[in-house]
Order: structure tokens, then C-alpha cells, then sequence
């Protein structure tokens, strides 16, 4: 868990600075990049949760 929460940090801060980029240059490529770190960070949070709870939902369901 402290690998996912640090990695939520870094992308979080990642994320806000594409934003801070994004509106003080004008530049949309830093809008881009904010997009592309968001959906990084929700990958993995999503991979963390199914490596998680995955073997329950299974387990519940009966595979």
C-alpha cells in the first residue's frame, strides 16, 4: 500500500504541475501530458484494487 500511495502523490503532483504548465505557457502539449499521468495513475490504482479484491469478486462468483 505505501507503493500505491506514494505513487498517487507523485502523480498527483505530476499532474498538477502539467495543469500549471498548461495554463500559464498557453501550450495544450501539457494538457496532453496531464491527460496521459491521470490515466497512468488510474491504471494502476485499478490494477492495485483487482490484485486486492480480485480473488474475492472470483471467489463470490464462483470461478
Amino acid at each position: 500500500m505505501f507503493l500505491l500511495r506514494a505513487a498517487l502523490v507523485l502523480g498527483g503532483l505530476a499532474l498538477l504541475t502539467c495543469l500549471m504548465m498548461a495554463i500559464l505557457t498557453g501550450q495544450r502539449a501539457y494538457l496532453r501530458w496531464a491527460g496521459r499521468v491521470f490515466l497512468v495513475v488510474l491504471l494502476l490504482v485499478l490494477v492495485v484494487l483487482g490484485m486486492r479484491f480480485g480473488g474475492r469478486l472470483m471467489g463470490i462468483a464462483g470461478f
